[in-house]
């Protein structure tokens, strides 16, 4: 198919780019790869020393360590604060990793090489004491209508920010037109509409009473609150929050209260940040050893989105995986491991019959497509062949084909009708739509 074809492109384009960098850095890295090494002893030409130690270092460091890699996002690297030095890191051999190299290796092997059977031969990496994290920030529309799209994005390993506007009471009702009755009547209070968000979070949770996800509850508008009894009313803001959640396992989640004046610069926000770091170095997957065999597939990811490639089927990511002189070992492998990006924001895998032959690589993409079918009276303004089905869907909740083409069309996104199928079936598999129920005379369905 075109896809494919234009896949394959991209494979061999990273594949050039990839042995051009490879030979204009090969001097550079040979020698600071020289550099590094106190001593290596020959004898025979057998390796006998098993570890390689870098200059800066005399302390002795054990061979248990496991391969480290952070964690990869889609935005920006973090740094938590920290005032130990840092130290160099220290790589070490063990006994079948040397046996393992010592007939391959020789002076005139490229470092490149070296790193290939160092990666083959799980190499131990210790963590540098200053540790880094990518991060990857998502801004989720608080609107009841999303509220089933929720569970598509959420995940476990995270950090959230519960935002409520202090200028408003616990008790004031939701200006969300989702939440009105039959005479127009708001029905949902602010306190409200806080447990429901915390409830889709809680759905991430391992165990009911586990505090995971954590959770940091961000007041705002403070600036509209008189200045002489600010404070007291902040504090009985967030207090009053806790106190209707104190009997539900959400309350586990709610780690802080942070209250923030955005007309400023509010030294509070650098209180928000440090705090973020300090709840993401004590979370369980913080430091997660993953394979180092993992990078080459997650580089070429990275690369396909950047080019525009926002969705490819599991054996186009299969086949990229067998291109790479370092791959993931076996279907299983590649699962965990699109799995694990799922997890972390990188792409949406879903392991599930009827789902898991696709791969969105920008998720971006779903955002939009389920966003865009939230349309106002407007749209029928602009389409009036639609009118029909649209007031069925605003009314009755019934989504036609007719109506789906038409609002993707208006949108002039043409990856949604390309990927029209995968789309509804993951709507489907999510229980965001269903089909009806059609029954036979006889009664049954």
């Amino acid at each position: 198919s075109e896809q494919y074809s234009r896949l394959q492109r991209l494979i061999r384009l990273l594949n050039e780019h990839s042995h051009k960098q490879e030979s204009t850095r090969e001097q550079e890295r040979q020698t600071k790869l020289e550099d590094q090494v106190k001593s290596v002893e020959y004898d025979n030409g057998h390796a006998q020393h098993k570890q390689l130690v870098s200059k800066e270092s005399n302390d002795e460091h054990s061979q248990n360590n496991q391969p480290f890699i952070a964690e990869p996002g889609t935005n920006q690297n973090i740094k938590p604060p920290s005032s130990q030095p840092v130290e160099s890191p220290i790589v070490s051999l063990g006994p079948d990793a040397i046996s393992g190299i010592e007939s391959k290796i020789n002076e005139k092997d490229t470092v490149i090489e070296i790193l290939h059977l160092v990666n083959e031969n799980s190499v131990k990496l210790e963590k540098d004491t200053e540790e880094f994290a990518a991060l990857a920030l998502w801004d989720f529309a608080g609107q009841y209508v999303f509220y089933t799209t929720h569970q598509t994005f959420l995940t476990r390993r995270a950090i959230y920010l519960l935002v409520v506007d202090l200028s408003q009471q616990v008790t004031d009702l939701v200006d969300d037109e989702c939440y009105l009755d039959a005479e127009g009547i708001k029905l949902c209070k602010v306190h409200e509409l806080a447990e429901i968000w915390l409830n889709s979070i809680h759905s991430c949770a391992p165990s009911s009473r586990s505090g995971i996800p954590p959770v940091i509850l961000v007041g705002t508008h403070v600036d509209k609150i008189p200045e002489k009894s600010r404070q007291k009313v902040i504090d009985e803001y967030f207090m009053k929050i806790r106190q209707m959640l104190k009997d539900k396992p959400i309350v586990f989640h709610l780690m802080d209260n942070i209250a923030i004046d955005n007309t400023q610069c509010d030294p509070r926000l650098g209180d928000l940040k440090r705090r973020i770091f300090e709840l993401a170095e004590k979370q369980p997957h913080w430091g997660e050893e993953k394979p180092a065999r993992w990078l080459p597939l997650e580089q070429a990811i990275m690369t396909m989105k950047a080019s525009g490639v926002k969705v490819a089927s599991f054996s186009v990511i299969e086949e990229i995986n067998r291109s790479s002189s370092i791959k993931i070992e076996d279907r299983e492998e590649l699962e965990v491991f699109l799995t694990f990006q799922h997890d972390i924001g990188t792409i949406l895998y879903f392991n599930v019959k009827g789902l898991n032959d696709m791969v969105v690589l920008d998720p971006q993409l779903m955002i939009d497509a389920l966003k865009s079918l939230i349309t106002d009276h407007r749209f029928i303004q602009q389409n009036p062949t639609v009118t029909k089905e649209w007031y069925a869907f605003n009314d009755k909740g019934k989504l036609t084909h007719e109506l789906i083409d038409a609002i993707w069309t208006k949108e002039k996104k043409p990856d949604f009708h390309d990927n029209k199928d995968y789309i509804i079936r993951v709507m489907k598999k999510l229980h965001i739509i269903a089909r009806p129920k059609t029954y036979t005379r006889d009664g049954k369905s």
